[in-house]
């Protein structure tokens, strides 16, 4: 079922993104960036996921197949997937967009639930990504 999840998810993404090699430097479209996450091994006594890398691995392939440089695209797995390495990668992503750039962020992983409303949106209970180092 996860897998068909991803493959729907990955089917969505990619039907919005271009099928031919697009690279603003060569062809003047718009500029491909993407970051993707995904972790199966955890610091301490956190279960391991089963699929996470893998998840990852099938996306960068789909986007590479779908014209997207591999110098466009970060993979951050398992031990380089730590709360700080992600932020780092989304500010990145961040860093290098404009209005007619593409971007992708794609986590496969745990998620932890806290409740209280610590984000200040209304919702009862926040849902955080759950990185390598286990720092919300």
């Amino acid at each position: 079922m996860k897998r068909l999840a991803v493959g729907l998810g990955i089917a969505l993404v990619l039907g919005v993104l271009p099928v031919a090699p697009t690279d603003r430097a060569h062809a003047g479209g718009p500029e491909l960036r993407a970051v993707l996450v995904g972790i199966n091994h955890f610091q301490g006594r956190t279960k391991p996921n089963v699929g996470g890398v893998g998840d990852v691995t099938d996306v960068h392939d789909a986007l590479v197949r779908h014209g997207w440089p591999t110098g466009s695209i970060r993979v951050l797995t398992n031990g380089d997937a730590t709360a700080a390495g992600i932020r780092q990668a989304l500010q990145w992503l961040a860093a290098n967009k404009d209005p007619d750039s593409h971007s992708v962020f794609f986590y496969s992983g745990h998620t932890k639930m806290i409740g209280g409303d610590r984000d200040r949106d209304g919702e009862a209970v926040d849902e955080y990504l759950w990185p390598h180092d286990n720092q919300f």
